[in-house]
């Protein structure tokens, strides 16, 4: 299963994992063969629902979504990657209109809060039970969500609460990097999950920056006697992605070189580290074009893949 026991996780086990962005065209058969030539065994699929900066209502399940990230492309993308042997995790995100981040999101009552937080639980129970009738093993019941779980821990409990009701498998929160230890609800789900995009300086400071990282991430590990998966992990391809490498609205040029560093990196500093569950890539773009001319997160068809690649099928 994909979130495996937490007495031991070996090499063979770890999950090699890709977050599969949801494209107005649904995902076609070299999409799906990249993917098995990576070596990667599992997938995240991420339904988006939006909201208006300071509004009180959650739009989701429109029919102006692209199909990648509707309800019904979840299922159609679930059933082809279960075809093919490959690990599925629905991981809902929430995208607010006309800019603004998730974890820091407001309201200017508590009542427009309390509405929100309400279709929010709506929102993500449905996907949970439809992740159980799928048959998924794994669930990501929010993403980088701090402003929901401080400002109303009760209904953040009650989401959890609510995705057990309906969903068998293991369940994880994606928390944002600098989130993660103080998230207060981990002894309540199974497993720790982290969008690692943790600061490393410099490209000669990285080793030591994650050796530093992880040392707090292990604590954490070791005092619930949880793994940790990394939900979310990527460096854009420009000349310096270690120093914010969650940075994504920056117009630099095209580099390659450093991304691939920063992947081969992570590889030999993390990898073999008995309390890491895995890793999910961010991000895997269905039918890619010129990849070569993307300075984004994806590896794709770039220097970074063969390093993926190359870990993946060890």
């Amino acid at each position: 299963m994909l979130f495996l026991s937490l007495a031991a996780c070996s090499q063979e086990q770890k999950i090699k994992g890709l977050s599969l962005v949801g494209a107005s065209r649904l995902p076609d058969e070299s999409t799906w063969l990249g993917i098995q030539n990576l070596g990667a065994n599992a997938v995240t699929l991420m339904p988006y629902a939006y909201s208006e900066k300071g509004d009180s209502k959650l739009i989701s399940y429109t029919d102006w979504q692209w199909v990648g990230e509707s309800y019904q492309g979840i299922i159609s993308c679930s059933a082809k990657a279960q075809s093919l042997g490959l690990q599925v995790m629905i991981k809902p995100h929430i995208w607010i209109v006309r800019g603004g981040f998730t974890g820091t999101m407001s309201f200017d009552s508590p009542e427009k809060r309390k509405a929100w937080n309400q279709q929010y639980i709506d929102y993500i129970t449905r996907f949970a039970a439809l992740a159980d009738s799928l048959g998924h093993q794994s669930f990501c019941l929010a993403t980088e969500m701090e402003s929901m779980w401080k400002e109303s821990p009760e209904d953040f409990q009650k989401l959890i609460r609510s995705v057990r009701k309906v969903f068998k498998g293991q369940i994880t929160y994606a928390a944002n990097w600098d989130e993660y230890n103080r998230f207060p609800f981990w002894d309540r789900l199974d497993v720790i999950g982290i969008d690692a995009y943790f600061p490393l300086g410099s490209e000669k400071e990285a080793s030591k920056r994650w050796k530093d990282h992880w040392r707090q991430i292990e604590a954490l590990s070791d005092s619930l006697n949880k793994k940790v998966l990394f939900t979310e992990l990527g460096y854009r391809s420009t000349e310096n992605p270690f120093a914010e490498p969650w940075v994504s609205d920056t117009d630099v040029p095209v580099s390659e070189t450093a991304q691939s560093q920063a992947w081969k990196i992570f590889f030999d500093e993390l990898w073999n580290e008995d309390a890491l569950l895995g890793v999910y890539v961010w991000k895997w773009f269905p039918n890619m074009k010129k990849p070569r001319e993307n300075n984004g997160f994806t590896p794709q068809g770039k220097d970074a893949e063969a390093v993926i690649k190359h870990q993946f099928q060890e």
